[in-house]
C-alpha cells in the first residue's frame, strides 16, 4: 500500500470511528476500522516502549508477546478502554502495560487522574454507586491494571477479590478505617483502602474525586494518603 493510500485509510478512520459524524460503510466502513484499530495498537506500543525505557529491568518489547484488550467503562457513558500488556518470555507476570482511552472525538494515553478528567468532561456521577464506579476505574486504569483486575473498596466483613489471595487476612486484620462517601458541592468525595498486593506493600488508601454536577468538571482527583507495607519475611501479624 502507498503512502497516499495508507492516508486515505487513516483519514477515513479519524472521521468515522473517532468522532466526525459521518456514516461509513461496506468496504469503507471495514477499512476505517481496521486503520482505527491500528491507529489505537500504535499508541498502546509506544507506550509500552516508553515504560520498558523506563523499566529497572531492561528489556526488548516482543509485539509477539502483548496482549491486545478493550472494554466500555461501566461509570462514563461512551468511554471505552484500549489495554496492552507485554509479558516477557523471562517472567510470567506483565511487565509492562498501557491503557489508552476514547469517548466521542476524544483520545488520550491514561497514566494520570488529568488524563482521565479530559476524557470525561461534561460527565457528573449521578448519585453514590456511579460515583464509586468511576474513583474505581480511575484506579485501575491509572495503576495500568488488566480489565480482569477489578480494584474493589475495603469494607469489615466484606470479601476479598481473588487476586488479593493469602494476604487477605493480613490486610483485613490491620485496616480498620471504614469506607467514607460524601459529597461538597459540585464534587463526590471518596476516601477508601483498596487491596492491591505488590512486592513491597498490600494496600492503599485512596482519596478520591469526581464531579456530583456539570460545575465540578474540574474537580477530579486521585492521591494515595496511607498505605500497608507488606510484612517481612517471619513477622507475623
Amino acid at each position: 500500500m502507498t503512502f497516499r493510500a495508507r492516508y486515505a485509510v487513516r483519514a477515513v478512520a479519524v472521521a468515522c470511528i473517532i468522532g466526525s459524524g459521518c456514516r461509513c460503510t461496506g468496504t469503507d466502513q471495514s477499512a476505517s476500522t481496521r486503520a482505527h484499530d491500528d491507529s489505537v495498537h500504535a499508541l498502546l506500543l509506544r507506550e509500552l516502549n516508553s515504560e520498558l525505557a523506563r523499566s529497572e529491568v531492561p528489556d526488548s518489547l516482543d509485539q509477539q508477546r502483548v496482549t491486545f484488550t478493550s472494554d466500555a467503562s461501566a461509570a462514563v457513558p461512551s468511554l471505552m478502554y484500549h489495554r496492552a500488556v507485554f509479558r516477557s518470555r523471562r517472567v510470567t507476570h506483565s511487565v509492562a502495560s498501557a491503557v489508552v482511552g476514547i469517548r466521542g472525538g476524544r483520545v488520550r494515553v491514561i497514566k494520570t487522574p488529568s488524563d482521565w478528567a479530559y476524557l470525561v468532561a461534561g460527565w457528573s456521577a449521578a448519585d453514590s454507586t456511579h460515583a464509586l464506579k468511576a474513583c474505581l476505574e480511575l484506579i485501575g486504569v491509572t495503576r495500568g491494571q488488566s480489565s480482569t483486575v477489578l480494584p474493589t473498596y475495603y469494607q469489615p466483613g466484606q470479601a476479598f477479590p481473588g487476586y488479593v489471595g493469602g494476604d487477605s487476612d493480613f490486610i483485613a486484620l490491620h485496616i480498620r478505617d471504614r469506607l467514607t462517601v460524601s459529597t461538597a458541592g459540585a464534587t463526590w468525595h471518596i476516601e477508601g483502602w483498596v487491596a492491591d498486593p505488590a512486592l513491597t506493600v498490600l494496600a492503599h488508601k485512596y482519596d478520591c474525586r469526581v464531579p456530583a454536577t456539570a460545575l465540578g468538571a474540574d474537580s477530579v482527583r486521585l492521591a494515595v494518603i496511607d498505605s500497608l507495607p507488606r510484612p517481612r519475611l517471619g513477622q507475623g501479624s
